[in-house]
């Protein structure tokens, strides 16, 4: 998984987690704790390491990353964003860029399982879950 950068990617399917002052190593900054993002960490890392391989995983700090978080117009943490390959239309010459389709969004705190059902809905075509 990676951790601390943001990008766009268009080589694979993504799903990147928004919050505020975490890291790999739970370095926090005390003042800036979000309880449901530190309650989320461990189901995030967990969907993480089951679809090692499938899908990408990256973590975003809002408060280092204030410009990203604004476009991308955070109100709520954490978010998730499930984002997928851009596949130009046919007949598009235009220069390849990296770009990707945001499939979902999904704000607050959830279960491993949910995070699962999630990616398979969006990203390998499985039936919405209930």
């Amino acid at each position: 998984m990676q951790h601390g950068m943001y990008g766009i990617y268009n080589d694979c399917r993504c799903i990147m987690k928004l919050t505020v002052a975490h890291s790999d190593t739970h370095a926090r900054s005390r003042r800036k704790r979000c309880g449901p993002c530190v309650l989320m960490a461990p189901e995030f890392e967990a969907a993480a390491k089951q679809l090692e391989g499938k899908v990408r995983f990256v973590k975003m700090d809002t408060d280092k990353e204030e410009a990203m978080a604004a476009r991308l117009n955070i109100m709520g943490l954490p978010t998730l964003l499930f984002l997928d390959e851009f596949k130009p239309q046919e007949g598009d010459d235009s220069p390849p860029a990296a770009k990707a389709v945001l499939k979902g969004r999904l704000e607050g705190a959830i279960r491993k399982e949910r995070i699962l059902e999630l990616c398979e809905q969006y990203f390998f075509d499985a039936p919405t879950p209930l």
